[in-house]
């Protein structure tokens, strides 16, 4: 591959390490600091509460045996490939949201090697209704997607007009 095709994809790999990195010090730091199970209230609808997710997002498959796991990280490594093949392809404005994408796709496949399980320590709740827990790199993968729907939305009247 030529350079100056590479050189384009230098801050998105920076980026996409920077936001994995991210991920797994946050992760470090829930190990450490959380009991799990014991939530740390931060505000009335936010607390801190470590708990491990061997499944997909939000536990799918979590009940599953070994082999799923390892379909489970197999699917997940060729979709981290294949966005980071697009990733030298795309317009540059999609490129901030495919960092972000990769870089939490990374955290947790770094998670489910690691440690078998993928570590999950924010709780958001309302009235003791909770969302399922979830992680920095879950965040940065639904930051990622917003960013690449708010640079491809058009409103309708620009699309009318040919823009």
């Amino acid at each position: 591959m030529p350079l100056a095709r590479l050189s384009p994809l230098i801050p998105f790999t920076g980026l996409a390490v920077l936001a994995s990195a991210a991920d797994q010090m946050s992760k470090l730091w829930a190990l450490s600091a959380l009991e799990e199970g014991v939530a740390l209230s931060l505000a009335p609808f936010l607390a801190l509460t470590l708990g491990f997710n061997t499944g997909v997002s939000f536990g799918v498959f979590s009940e599953t045996g070994q082999n799923a796991q390892m379909i489970v990280v197999a699917m997940t490594a060729s979709v981290t490939a294949l966005l980071i093949w697009y990733a030298v392809r795309a317009p540059e404005t999609e490129r901030l949201g495919l960092s972000l994408i990769v870089g939490g796709a990374i955290g947790n496949l770094i998670d489910r090697f690691a440690r078998g399980k993928v570590t999950d320590f924010i709780d958001v709740h309302v009235n003791g209704w909770h969302w399922p827990a979830f992680n920095l790199a879950d965040t940065l993968i639904t930051l990622g997607i917003v960013c690449i729907l708010v640079v491809n939305f058009k409103p309708a009247r620009l699309r009318a007009a040919g823009d």
